[in-house]
């Protein structure tokens, strides 16, 4: 069940989402514990009643725990009891059971390795994923043998069991082996031929990692090969009430984009967005923060500074970073710290405010030392330590952004289908942001997929519009399928024929784990290819098209302000809650119920207690009830059949040593006292008449009956005196 669980997760993660708040070990675990919980109330209750009925009512309670469980801070453990329950009725009601687990355990492995080949999935965690490939050895040496032994089994499963838990008890260290120079020289060398010669290790197929925009659009595969080490102050993850009031988690997501560093017209473009909207403090903070990020690079070899979109600042080893690029080719251990502004694009705050943006080239920028004052009130750092005056000047001259945005509308190589697709999209829709969302849905219709066939041996430029347009053209038009450089490639064309200026960003997506660790380790699986488009007098927003990845509003922080409650105006429900910041994440001090971990586990397990022992209660009465009137309305022959059944029970129940049942009454009545031998002999007699009398046999009347039933309650007494 174990092993079930954990690859139905990933499957499910691999190809949605939404499964996030599910995908964790105590989930996991919750529905092994609520699936022997039912177990045992099932064995518990067939003493009393048959195990078809047992194993029904055995499952009642898992009605009872969703419901407690949703009010409380843990309503995805609701879900584990109703999901537990579900299994425990599937396995309990199919056919030939043993032998759908042990041809299942080959399925099962079968799936789990090529996930973990091919997908490089991580099976929830580190634990589970250990216990999952033991658990999964079991089965199959378990299963193994019975195939080839048949019916004479070498060893039970226990066995396996007990080897089992040997492995996983065998003291591991804490660190591997370390390879690290091997493997450092061997990535080097394999990468370099990965992304700039793809074709040299057969079928254009290539790992995974940070390269140049120079790509083949053809196959793919995942590599699990670390190439940074990220490390924050601020936890892993937002939290956010739901409409209900419950807490919940939402995983942190960063874009680190390569070659880019600290962006000045961007950030000047920003703040002069923001001030020209009247923005204030609280507002800002609903979708926008300064953050910072230490980065150190693994096994990765580039001159590009990697940092967060929208850097105000790179340094390293206390000096400040100046570019995208270095002047010498960075190498492992090369370490940056960078302090960026943290933007919510899937707020809809900022959305609402980018909508009524106007495009006019009349707007003043504010000066500097307006400027200076203004974030400083509005974010706390001095705008000064990130933009120098001459910086900020230079970004608000006239034309500044128009001579730098004439690249970004290059569309040479654009064929007149993909022309006459811009136009179906962008039809009717007058602003610049709306064109953006409505390309960008429009592709993540599109399946994603990393098997696709390159043409020939061609490197396209994505940064180029003829190397964007190839791209485009056979991902729109023919394949239908494909990854990353696929989708961006498109949106890229897309949105320039559409008049507005687009670019490819490189890089890495991370989404972080909802446990708070001491770093984290990006891996080429992670590395990304986006869209962003320029939107007049807003600065460069980044967009989501390759449906594998959430989008901007999946991602969303859901930071609501506690006045603000009608929902069509923010596009989500609104949590009637103040703003909870990072800083402010796991306080109860916003917290209505303070409700302790203690308090909610005696909230839950009293009342399922009590749910039990009404139901066993039931059971037992309900069952003495409807047998005695089942008994007081049969026949002479039938009563006198249900009291030797009872008899027979009760002898063998109470029989001190041990007894088999060989089908003959007699040996049931030398496990009688002597005393009452003479009356078992007497009611044993009715019975065989009424079994092998014929009809020539003298019927059984109401004193035979009454002479069982008595023989019954001595029977009971003497019995217990006796024991």
């Amino acid at each position: 069940m174990f092993s079930f669980l954990v690859i139905c997760l990933e499957a499910l993660r691999l190809t949605s989402a939404s499964f996030d708040v599910y995908y964790s070990e105590t989930f996991i675990f919750a529905v092994i514990l609520f699936f022997a919980f039912y177990s045992c109330i099932g064995h518990l209750f067939e003493i009393y009643v048959s195990k078809r009925v047992s194993d029904i009512f055995s499952i009642l309670p898992s009605a009872l725990l969703y419901f407690l469980l949703s009010k409380t801070d843990f309503p995805h453990i609701g879900v584990a009891a109703i999901i537990a329950a579900v299994l425990r009725i599937a396995i309990v009601s199919a056919p030939k059971i043993k032998t759908v687990i042990m041809a299942g355990s080959f399925v099962l492995c079968v799936v789990a390795l090529y996930l973990h080949f091919q997908k490089n999935a991580v099976f929830v965690g580190k634990e589970s994923k250990n216990l999952l490939f033991v658990f999964l050895l079991i089965l199959v040496l378990s299963a193994i043998q019975k195939i080839l032994c048949e019916q004479k089994e070498a060893f039970p499963f226990l066995f396996f069991m007990i080897l089992g838990l040997i492995v996983l008890a065998i003291p591991k260290p804490e660190r591997p082996i370390d390879f690290s120079k091997a493997l450092e020289a061997g990535n080097r060398f394999i990468s370099s031929f990965n992304y700039y010669m793809p074709d040299i290790f057969g079928n254009g197929t290539y790992k995974t990692g940070y390269s140049n925009l120079g790509v083949t659009g053809g196959k793919v595969s995942l590599s699990d090969s670390t190439q940074l080490t990220l490390r924050i102050l601020d936890r892993p993850y937002y939290v956010y009430e739901d409409d209900k009031g419950t807490k919940r988690k939402r995983r942190r997501v960063v874009y680190l984009s390569g070659g880019r560093g600290s962006e000045k017209a961007q950030i000047v473009s920003f703040v002069n967005f923001l001030y020209r909207n009247n923005v204030d403090k609280d507002t800002a903070s609903l979708f926008s923060e300064i953050d910072s990020m230490e980065i150190e690079y693994e096994y990765l070899k580039t001159q590009d500074e990697i940092a967060p979109l929208n850097a105000l600042k790179l340094e390293t080893l206390g000096k400040k970073v100046e570019g995208g690029t270095g002047k010498s080719v960075h190498k492992k251990g090369y370490d940056l710290n960078v302090t960026y502004m943290n933007i919510d694009y899937g707020s809809p705050y900022l959305e609402r405010l980018i909508r009524q943006e106007t495009k006019e080239d009349n707007y003043e920028a504010i000066p500097y030392e307006e400027a200076v004052d203004y974030f400083r009130r509005t974010y706390g750092p001095n705008l000064s330590d990130y933009v120098s005056k001459a910086e900020y000047d230079s970004a608000c001259k006239i034309g500044f952004f128009k001579e730098m945005l004439k690249p970004y509308l290059e569309t040479k190589g654009a064929s007149d289908r993909i022309k006459e697709l811009s136009k179906e999209l962008t039809y009717g829709l007058s602003c610049d942001y709306d064109k953006c969302r409505a390309i960008e849905a429009y592709l993540r219709q599109y399946k994603y997929s990393t098997d696709v066939e390159s043409i020939g041996n061609t490197t396209y430029d994505m940064n180029t519009s003829e190397g964007a347009s190839a791209l485009s053209e056979r991902f729109l038009f023919e394949t239908g399928e494909g990854y990353c450089i696929h989708y961006t490639s498109s949106m890229i064309m897309l949105l320039r024929l559409s008049g507005i200026p687009a670019r490819v960003s490189v890089g890495y997506h991370y989404m972080f784990p909802f446990e708070k660790e001491n770093s984290y380790d990006v891996s080429g699986r992670c590395a990304h290819a986006w869209p962003e488009a320029y939107i007049e007098n807003v600065g460069w927003v980044p967009f989501e098209p390759t449906s594998a990845y959430r989008s901007q509003e999946e991602n969303s922080w859901k930071r609501v302000r506690a006045e603000e409650t009608e929902q069509e105006q923010y596009g989500y429900e609104p949590s009637h809650a103040p703003v909870i910041t990072p800083n402010e994440a796991d306080s109860d001090a916003g917290d209505n119920k303070k409700k302790s971990l203690a308090y909610e586990l005696i909230r839950v397990v009293l009342p399922v207690i009590g749910s039990v022992v009404v139901i066993l209660l039931t059971l037992i009465f309900g069952t003495k009830i409807i047998g005695k009137i089942r008994y007081n309305m049969a026949p002479p022959d039938k009563k006198l059949e249900i009291d030797v059944t009872r008899i027979k029970k009760l002898i063998r129940k109470k029989s001190k040593e041990s007894f088999t049942d060989r089908g003959l009454l007699s040996d049931y009545v030398k496990q009688i006292p002597t005393e009452h031998q003479a009356r078992a002999k007497e009611v044993f007699g009715a019975y065989y008449r009424l079994i092998y009398g014929g009809e020539g046999a003298l019927p059984i009347t109401d004193e035979d009956v009454k002479k069982a039933r008595e023989f019954y309650d001595i029977l009971i007494t003497v019995i217990n005196y006796l024991i």
